[in-house]
């Protein structure tokens, strides 16, 4: 099901929602989410939800490591000149964030770098219908928590964030 700049795809044993084109911010996504997770649980076609998460993935024409706080490195050559692929797990609170990074990345014929984090929550969802909303923001703060922090602050002025 497609609605605007969202959809929704339902199969066996899943359900996600995705941005098609232009993310238009996140009281917009959030109100997609929360309209459509109540009409999924109405409808009683889910058993139980065995994994939550949210996850944002950014491309970046240039190479992202020179605006990061991120630094990578052996023997003090900085290794993130080079064509570089990262990946860590991050636990916080009630969640794991599977941060990746790397500066070779392909989009749509276009060479740059990927942020790619994914939220998952970490903890007891057999309560989910009951607090998805919450949920669903817990994961939205801590993806933006990391994201934000990778990035270094005149570039993140740049962006104009909402915080």
């Amino acid at each position: 099901m497609t609605k605007g700049d969202y959809i929704l795809k339902i199969g066996p044993k899943v359900f996600n929602f995705s941005v098609i084109d232009n993310y238009v911010g996140w009281d917009t996504f959030y109100e997609f989410i929360a309209k459509y997770t109540k009409t999924l649980f109405e409808l009683e076609i889910l058993d139980s939800i065995k994994r939550a998460a949210l996850r944002y993935i950014n491309f970046f024409d240039f190479n992202i490591y020179n605006k990061s706080t991120l630094s990578v490195s052996l023997n003090n050559n900085i290794l993130t000149d080079h064509k570089s692929n990262l990946k860590v797990e991050i636990s916080e609170n009630k969640t794991l964030s599977v941060l990746r990074m790397s500066n070779n990345a392909n989009m749509n014929q276009k060479s740059g770098s990927v942020i790619d984090i994914d939220c998952i929550y970490n903890s007891d969802l057999s309560s989910f219908s009951d607090n998805y909303l919450e949920i669903v923001d817990e994961l939205h703060i801590e993806e933006k928590k990391l994201f934000f922090s990778l990035l270094q602050k005149d570039y993140l002025e740049t962006l104009n964030p909402i915080y």
